[in-house]
C-alpha cells in the first residue's frame, strides 16, 4: 500500500506543477484529468484493501461543508432561470472541491512536499520565460511565436481576446505561468531562509524569480514582487542589524534597474498598444455591466453561471468576465457573495492560525501567497477552473514536517 500512495503522491504532485506552469492550457486539460482519475484509483484501490487508515481534519471539513450548502442554495435559486453555465459552476465548486478533500485527505501531505511542487513550478516558470526572451533577442518576433505556440499549449493570452483576427498572436503575450507568480513569489521568498553563502543556488534562484517578475510586464506581478521585496525587507530586518538593510535595498534597485534596460524596446511598444489601453477600456465596461445587474438583483443576483444581458465576454463561456469579483456579486448577489467571501476569509485566517513567527514557515508564506492570489483573483478568475481550486484548499491539509 506505501508504494500505491507513493505513486498517488507523484501524480498529484505532477497535476500540481502542470496547474501553475500552465493554467491556462486547453492541451493539457486531459493531461491533468487523467493524472486525477489515477490518483482517485489509487485512493479506491487503497480503501477496498482497507489496510491504512485515513484521518479527518475539522476545519477542512467544516469549510468544505459550509462552501458546499451555499453553492448548493444557489444553485437551486439560480435553476429556476435556467442559465447556461450552471453546470460548469456546479462541476468547478462543488465536484472538484470534494474530489480534491478527498485526494489530500488520503495522501496526508506535508509541508516540504509541497515545498518541492511549488519550487518545481516556479523553476519551470523561470526557464519558461527565460526560454521566451532567448528566442526574442536571438531570433527575432517570429522565433517568439514559434517559441509560444509550441509551449503554450493552446493558452490564449488578453490580446486575443480583444482581437481574434490576430493569428500570428494567438500564443498570447506571455507565458500562461505568469498567472501563478502572485501567489509563488510571496509563498517563496518567506517560506525560504536565503543566505549567499550557505546557499548560493537558493539565493540565485531568488533573484532569477525577481528578473522574471520585473520583465514579466504584468501589471499585478510587478505590484505583488515589489510589495513582496519590501515586506521582506522589513521581515528580515527584524532578524539583522540595520547595517545589512542599505546593502539589499541597493541590490534590489540596481537590478530593477538593470532589468529595465534589458526588456526589448519592441515587446515595451507591443504591451503600449495591444494592453494597456485595452484591457482597462474592457474592464470599465465589464465594471458598469456587472454593477448594474447587480442593482435591479441585489439580493441573489442574476443567477449562478448566467451572462450579462448587455455584455458577452467569450462566445465559449459567456457567463465568465475578468472582473470575478463584480461577475460574483451580480450572478450570486449580496448574500451569495457575502458567503463566498466568508469562505475565502475564514481558509485565510485557517492558513494564518497555523503560523509560527519564525524566519521560514511555509504556512506564513503560504498564507501571504494566498492573500495575494485573492487580490489578484479580482481582475483574473483564477478560481473559476478546476486547476485554480485547489490552491485554496491545498495549504489547509498540509502536515508540518517533524524535522527541520
Amino acid at each position: 500500500m506505501k508504494l500505491i500512495r507513493k505513486f498517488t503522491t507523484i501524480s498529484f504532485g505532477a497535476f500540481v506543477v502542470l496547474s501553475l506552469v500552465f493554467p491556462m492550457a486547453f492541451d493539457l486539460l486531459y493531461v491533468k484529468a487523467a493524472l486525477i482519475g489515477i490518483c482517485l484509483c489509487g485512493w479506491a484501490l487503497s480503501t477496498i484493501v482497507g489496510t491504512e487508515t485515513v484521518s479527518y481534519k475539522r476545519v477542512p471539513i467544516l469549510c468544505l461543508s459550509c462552501y458546499l450548502l451555499f453553492v448548493l442554495i444557489l444553485a437551486s435559486v439560480s435553476s429556476f432561470a435556467s442559465p447556461i453555465g450552471l453546470t460548469k459552476i456546479i462541476q468547478v465548486e462543488i465536484f472538484w472541491p470534494v474530489i480534491f478533500f478527498i485526494l489530500l485527505t488520503y495522501l496526508e501531505v506535508s509541508d516540504r512536499l509541497i515545498n518541492l511542487w511549488l519550487t518545481t513550478a516556479l523553476f519551470l516558470i523561470v526557464c519558461h520565460i527565460f526560454g521566451m526572451y532567448f528566442s526574442l533577442i536571438f531570433f527575432g518576433f517570429e522565433g517568439y511565436v514559434q517559441f509560444m505556440e509550441v509551449t503554450s499549449f493552446g493558452a490564449k493570452a488578453g490580446a486575443v481576446a480583444s482581437n481574434p483576427d490576430q493569428d500570428i498572436l494567438r500564443a498570447g503575450f506571455t507565458t500562461p505561468g505568469l498567472m501563478s507568480l502572485p501567489f509563488l513569489i510571496p509563498y517563496y521568498i518567506f517560506s525560504r531562509q536565503f543566505s549567499l553563502r550557505q546557499s548560493p543556488m537558493e539565493f540565485f534562484l531568488l533573484l532569477l524569480v525577481v528578473l522574471v517578475a520585473m520583465v514579466s510586464l504584468r501589471n499585478f506581478v510587478i505590484i505583488a514582487t515589489v510589495l513582496t521585496l519590501l515586506l521582506w525587507l522589513l521581515w528580515w530586518g527584524s532578524f539583522r542589524s540595520a547595517r545589512g538593510l542599505p546593502h539589499l535595498a541597493v541590490l534590489v534597485l540596481g537590478l530593477s534597474t538593470l532589468v529595465v534596460m534589458f526588456i526589448p524596446i519592441e515587446l515595451l511598444d507591443f504591451y503600449t498598444e495591444n494592453f494597456a489601453g485595452s484591457n482597462n477600456a474592457v474592464r470599465s465596461t465589464q465594471s458598469v455591466v456587472l454593477l448594474a445587474e447587480f442593482e435591479e438583483h441585489p439580493f441573489w443576483g442574476i443567477g449562478l453561471g448566467m451572462p450579462a444581458s448587455d455584455l458577452i465576454r467569450n462566445q465559449m463561456s459567456p457567463w465568465s468576465y475578468e472582473l470575478s469579483y463584480h461577475a460574483a456579486l451580480a450572478q450570486r448577489g449580496a448574500i451569495g457573495f457575502f458567503f463566498m467571501i466568508s469562505t475565502f476569509v475564514t481558509i485565510l485566517i485557517a492558513q494564518t492560525l497555523r503560523v509560527k513567527f519564525s524566519r521560514r514557515d511555509f504556512f506564513f508564506g503560504y498564507a501571504l501567497g494566498l492573500a495575494f492570489l485573492l487580490l489578484a483573483n479580482a481582475t483574473n478568475p483564477y478560481f473559476t477552473r478546476f486547476d485554480g481550486v485547489f490552491l485554496l484548499i491545498l495549504g489547509l491539509f498540509a502536515r508540518r514536517s517533524t524535522t527541520t
